[in-house]
C-alpha cells in the first residue's frame, strides 16, 4: 500500500512539475513576442526623431464649419511665398 502511495505522490509531483515548465514557456515565449528587441527600439526611436524633425510635433485641429485641417503657427514670425502666405509652425 506504502509503494502504490508513493508511486501516486511521484505522479502528481511529475504533473506539477510539468504544468509548471509549460505556463513558464508559455509566458516566456509571450514575453519575446511582445516585447521588442533593442535593434528595434533603436530604429523606432530614430524613426520618431525623423518625424519629429520633419513635422511631427505639429498641433493640428480642425477649424470652420467645413472642418478643414489647421496647423498651430508661430505668429510672430515672419511669412514667406510669394504673398507671405506660408508661416513656420509653432515649436519648430
Amino acid at each position: 500500500m506504502s509503494q502504490t502511495a508513493a508511486s501516486f505522490s511521484w505522479q502528481w509531483g511529475a504533473l506539477w512539475a510539468g504544468t509548471a515548465a509549460l505556463l513558464l514557456a508559455v509566458v516566456l515565449g509571450i514575453v519575446l513576442l511582445a516585447v521588442p528587441s533593442p535593434d528595434k527600439i533603436a530604429r523606432l526611436r530614430a524613426e520618431v526623431a525623423n518625424l519629429e524633425a520633419r513635422g511631427g510635433k505639429a498641433v493640428l485641429t480642425v477649424c470652420g464649419p467645413e472642418k478643414r485641417l489647421c496647423a498651430e503657427i508661430d505668429t510672430q514670425g515672419e511669412g514667406y511665398g510669394e504673398r507671405g502666405q506660408y508661416r513656420i509652425l509653432k515649436g519648430y
